[in-house]
This record gives C-alpha cells, sequence and structure tokens, in this order.
C-alpha cells in the first residue's frame, strides 16, 4: 500500500434473531457467536496490515440497523485521523498492551461490538412502540444497513487529510434469506454503490442471495457462499481480507452466473417475465390497468374478434 492510502472496510452483520435462534439448538450448526468471533478476527486482522486502516461494523435486526462500531462513546481509534461517522471526534492511541498479551485496541473493539449488540438486542425486545414480532417471512433491514454504510464511506471520504486517499468496501455478511418486498430500495443502494466506486463483498453462510450477486457483480465485488460453515475464517482470512489493489495479483474466486431476475411489486416474487411501467418503471406479474406505484393508466389493448366456426 502507497504512502497516501489508506483501507475502510465497512461490514453489515446479519443479525437475524429466529433465524440464529434456530439454529442454535443444532449443535452441528455453525451459531452466532462463532459468526461474530470470525467477524471480529477478521477485523482484528484488517487493522493489523497498516496502521492507517480503519473499520466500522453495522448489524441489521429484523426492525432496525445500528452501528456497532464506531459509536458515540467509542469513537474509531485509527491512526488516520479520519472523524467517525457517529460522534464526529477523533482520538489517536498509541499501541499499548494489556497484561494478556492482546493489542488493547482489539480489546476495545471487541467488547464494544458485543456491548452495542446486546443493548440492540434488549432495546428491540423492550421497546413498546416497535415490538419485536418477527417471522419467518421477515427479513433483516439489509437496505438500511447498505444505506448507512454508503453514507458512512462518503464522510469519511470527504473528512479524510489532505493527501490521504481513502479506498473503502462493503463486506456484507448474511445467513438468513432474503427479503423480496426490499427489493427496489436495494436496487437503490447497489446503484449509489456502483455510482461512488464502493465494491459490495458478500460472504453467505447459508442461504445463498439473488440480491448480493447483483450486488457484487455490479459494483465489482466478490460473491462467496461458504458452503463450509466451519471453515468460515478461513473464507473470510483467505478471500475477503485482501483489499482491491492486492485482489489484482491474486487468485480469486471466480464469478458465476448471475440471477437477474426481478422482484414484482405486486406480489414480491421472482419473476422471468413480466410487466413494467413505462413511467415509474414498476414491474409486475400481472397486467394491471393502473399502476400500483404512479397510479398511471394505461389503455387496455384491443381485442381482436375470433372468427368462431359456425354453430
Amino acid at each position: 500500500m502507497d504512502g497516501g492510502e489508506s483501507s475502510l472496510l465497512v461490514i453489515v452483520l446479519d443479525c437475524h434473531p429466529i433465524f440464529w435462534g434456530r439454529r442454535s439448538v443444532d449443535e452441528k450448526q455453525l451459531h452466532f457467536d462463532q459468526f461474530l468471533e470470525s467477524t471480529l478476527i477478521l477485523v482484528n486482522s484488517h487493522l493489523l496490515l497498516d496502521a492507517r486502516n480503519s473499520v466500522a461494523i453495522i448489524a441489521c435486526h429484523t426492525k432496525k440497523s445500528q452501528f456497532l462500531y464506531p459509536t458515540a462513546s467509542v469513537p474509531s481509534s485509527s491512526q488516520s485521523d479520519v472523524s467517525n461517522g457517529t460522534s464526529g471526534t477523533t482520538i489517536v492511541t498509541a499501541p499499548t498492551l494489556q497484561n494478556d498479551g492482546r493489542y488493547e485496541q482489539f480489546q476495545v473493539l471487541n467488547e464494544a461490538v458485543k456491548t452495542q449488540l446486546r443493548e440492540l438486542v434488549l432495546g428491540v425486545s423492550t421497546d413498546s412502540s416497535n415490538p419485536a414480532t418477527s417471522t419467518d417471512l421477515d427479513g433483516i433491514q439489509l437496505t438500511g444497513g447498505l444505506t448507512q454504510a454508503l453514507c458512512f464511506i462518503q464522510r469519511a471520504v470527504r473528512q479524510a487529510p489532505a493527501g490521504t486517499q481513502v479506498k473503502p468496501r462493503i463486506l456484507v455478511m448474511q445467513a438468513s434469506p432474503d427479503s423480496p418486498h426490499c427489493y427496489a430500495d436495494m436496487m437503490n443502494c447497489i446503484f449509489a454503490a456502483q455510482k461512488a466506486s464502493v465494491p459490495v463483498d458478500a460472504c453467505l453462510v447459508d442461504y445463498s442471495s439473488g440480491f448480493l450477486q447483483q450486488a457484487s457483480d455490479i459494483t465489482g465485488g466478490i460473491y462467496l457462499r461458504a458452503t463450509e460453515s466451519e471453515a468460515l475464517l478461513q473464507y473470510l482470512l483467505f478471500v475477503f481480507l485482501a483489499d482491491q489493489s492486492a485482489r489484482d495479483i491474486l487468485e480469486m474466486p471466480a464469478p458465476k452466473q448471475v440471477d437477474y431476475r426481478a422482484a414484482c411489486f405486486c406480489h414480491r416474487q421472482l419473476v422471468d417475465v413480466g410487466f413494467v411501467c413505462s413511467v415509474c418503471l414498476s414491474i409486475f406479474c400481472q397486467f394491471t390497468p393502473i399502476c400500483q406505484t404512479c397510479q398511471t393508466h394505461f389503455k387496455l389493448p384491443a381485442l381482436r374478434r375470433k372468427n368462431l366456426p359456425p354453430r
């Protein structure tokens, strides 16, 4: 890495309570604590590569998305002097070690992430105005997490010190299935990341994701489904630790065929062939005389007379 470059890694974490709760019953399945520990090891390894590297972690629940790190109470302590996206303050810490031999900042980061995650789960479960009634049909707030990640990246790039070039990227770690009702918002996030030249990587633990396949293909990121969940840490370190400049000289996983099917706006189902509104570009699986999105009226096609055989 050149002298004026710093790498910013923003991780969007899947925290679906129902999905991870069911997996915790089976001892052969990957549990959430293992999922989180592998993510934190990747974060610490990213910070070890260069003193100017920085990181942010966003948790996506079924009800909300929230920053786990940095926060107002625990600001980012990277030595790149880039202010964090929450409090706008910066601190520079000297490398010090704890009694157990661990780097102090790593311990602060790990404990902050776990504390914020605990507060997120407890806050959602006790919020009377937003009851936690998650079902299997409820997806995580992935679009909210991606929006926060893009805003954080834009702020970090604009507030970077003179002469410092920030190279951002987003890593989405998802285990629960996609939610088709967020198709339009998801595509807006994908095109926003493409316009900002922010690659979106995706690491899938269990289910495959058509949305994240499109996101990785459009933005130039890497899409990988971890077939062996026990080896999740190896997947993260060998594939997603390298930044864009290092990937050019490494043998990365070959891209697979991308599923570019769209979700209809009426039933939120993936369709191969559908009807598109000429005004707002909404997609429907069946013809409708009035667009449900922009209320545009369409003329019904004239019906041809059929030559009926004589009785």
